[in-house]
């Protein structure tokens, strides 16, 4: 198995890509790291909110809401080199 193979699998993208794909994917994978980190950053201030009011919360609750913020920070990238690239 070649390592184009292996990439494309484990990233969903098909590699290899051509320049003007690779520069559009990288510009919507920094977005996307943008707005997970700002979607991160509302989330420690709501929980820091929650404890400086002295609200304790169920660890249970944190860490399903926690894992709703991982589930909608991936995004699938199956097929992106079709999206982006007319070749």
């Amino acid at each position: 198995m070649s390592v184009f193979v292996q990439s494309s699998d484990m990233i969903g993208v098909d590699l290899p890509l051509c320049r003007e794909c690779t520069r559009q994917v990288e510009s919507q994978l920094i977005r996307d790291v943008s707005e997970t980190q700002r979607e991160l950053e509302r989330y420690q201030s709501f929980v820091q909110q929650l404890e400086e009011q002295g609200l304790h919360t169920d660890s249970a609750l944190v860490a399903e809401k926690q894992m709703q913020l991982e589930i909608a920070s991936v995004r699938p990238g199956v097929g992106a080199h079709d999206r982006v690239c007319a070749h």
